[in-house]
């Protein structure tokens, strides 16, 4: 047996992993307290880890139905008003595109679609992805040393983003399980900067960072999570972009957090724009 399948099998064996079969679905707490995301349930964490440790489920984890519902779920009309905006807005041509969002196509089997105006079938998320960074450069400047992101799925959003942006250092943070599949991924592809992955536990002292991202994640969690998110890395952080979903009161899926204009009063020279494409009516985004 090599290494890394003796190291899998202890490791299961340790956490207790059964059959996902067998799990039934539930919140899963990342405090240890009662206090719970929204995609914080067994099967999403779990299956993240077993992804990690095992190189055939990790060869499918894109389009397993265990995932899918947490991060690979853009719709084909949603892509299609991303590669609009992207064209139109960002001046990207179909080569270019291709050429970034590369490592996003293959790694995990993303499902692919055709669009009209490309050549190749492609991965929505990355196209997701892709838009979000772009609309960071526009925003920053293409050099952002620091980076750090609250709820990372695999850490495509990174990905996509150093193509685009010199950065030094990237701080992942997000659930132990979700960590792990996020290092085996990022350990797949090629990249330029230095990483560090972190739960909300983990963090012993205030992170200063360059930028802040979220792409729904924080937006998600209850109020008493955000809270410590919010001191030990939002505020220290010169400039942020974070994609809520929310809305105006603070309410996703009946998770209370800080509604808009507590995170304005929060957060100095806060923005609220609207989320382009717009995903859902709640959406908005908010930059400073």
């Amino acid at each position: 047996m090599f290494l890394f399948e003796k190291i899998k099998v202890k490791l299961a064996k340790k956490l207790g992993l059964g059959s996902l079969a067998r799990k039934k679905a539930g919140n899963y707490s990342i405090t240890g307290a009662n206090l719970k995301a929204a995609s914080d349930n067994n099967i999403y964490p779990e299956y993240a880890l077993k992804a990690a440790l095992d190189l055939r489920t990790f060869s499918n984890f894109r389009q397993n139905p265990h995932y899918t519902p947490i991060l690979e779920h853009v719709r084909k009309s949603q892509a299609l008003a991303y590669l609009d905006l992207i064209k139109n807005e960002h001046g990207m041509s179909a080569p270019d595109i291709l050429e970034i969002i590369e490592p996003l196509q293959q790694i995990g089997n993303p499902k692919k679609v055709m669009l009209d105006g490309l050549d190749f079938p492609v991965s929505t998320t990355a196209l997701r992805y892709l838009y979000v960074a772009l609309d960071i450069r526009q925003r920053c400047g293409d050099r952002v040393p620091i980076v750090a992101e609250i709820g990372c799925g695999y850490g495509g959003q990174a990905v996509i983003l150093s193509r685009l942006i010199d950065i030094d250092k990237y701080y992942f943070l997000d659930l132990w399980q979700v960590n792990m599949l996020i290092q085996r991924f990022i350990e797949s592809v090629d990249i330029n900067f230095a990483y560090e992955t972190l739960t909300l536990k983990q963090i012993e002292k205030e992170i200063r960072s360059d930028m802040i991202i979220s792409n729904y994640a924080f937006s998600e969690l209850p109020r008493k999570i955000q809270q410590p998110y919010f001191d030990k890395i939002i505020k220290s952080s010169d400039h942020g972009y974070m994609t809520m979903n929310s809305g105006v009161d603070g309410v996703y899926e009946g998770v209370a957090g800080f509604d808009q204009r507590e995170l304005q009063s929060m957060i100095k020279n806060a923005v609220v724009t609207e989320e382009k494409p717009n995903t859902s009516e709640k959406n908005y985004i908010i930059s400073w």
